[in-house]
């Protein structure tokens, strides 16, 4: 079976891929980056997909494009309008039996904004790829623990730019990611 991981370079995306590989499944990634906190998530997802041994694939949505700079900020956004732009962009063309996305138990099941929905406009264009999220059960933690001690040295844990590029900083702690992990009480 072929499958496309949606990796953002985080815990949940990460345990996908050797979740993937642990089943024997071709596995590719796909990472998407747009003006915000993913731009710089790419350099440490790629780095996971070359651990991995996996093809890394990176598409890059310039959102300027498409709204004026005030417009782009006075509205708040979620990720998955972009993520879902890249699925639908490789899944018709890519060949892939499934397209997996990360989450965990109590944050997003599975529903209409996730795979749900995707599957409903990827066979309105005569794509069979079915989009699932076969980790959404499983806590952070239990997704966390499924790594390597290299792997996990690898995983986006602070979205501060200077930590993201000098990991020997480490987390600051502050920031929305770093807010995450102390919430699922995992020590990065």
């Amino acid at each position: 079976m072929k499958v496309l991981v949606m990796l953002s370079g985080g815990v949940e995306s990460t345990a996908l891929i050797k979740y993937g590989l642990d089943k024997g499944y071709n596995v590719e990634t796909l990472h998407v980056s747009f003006n915000n906190k993913s731009s710089f998530e790419h350099k440490q997802a790629e780095k996971i997909a070359d651990y991995y041994h996996v093809e890394y694939n990176q598409i890059l949505i310039d959102i300027s494009d498409y709204h004026d700079k005030q417009e782009r900020h006075a509205v708040p956004r979620m990720d998955n309008p972009y993520w879902g732009c890249g699925l639908l962009t490789c899944a018709p063309i890519g060949g892939y039996n499934e397209a997996w996305y990360g989450t965990h138990l109590g944050e997003t099941p599975p529903g209409a904004s996730g795979p749900a929905g995707i599957n409903l406009v990827l066979q309105g264009v005569g794509c069979e790829t079915r989009v699932k999220s076969p980790l959404y059960k499983k806590t952070k933690k239990e997704q966390w623990d499924m790594l390597s001690e290299d792997v996990k040295q690898l995983v986006t844990s602070c979205n501060r730019i200077e930590n993201m590029l000098d990991y020997k900083r480490g987390p600051c702690g502050l920031c929305e990611k770093c807010k995450e992990w102390k919430k699922f009480a995992i020590s990065v």
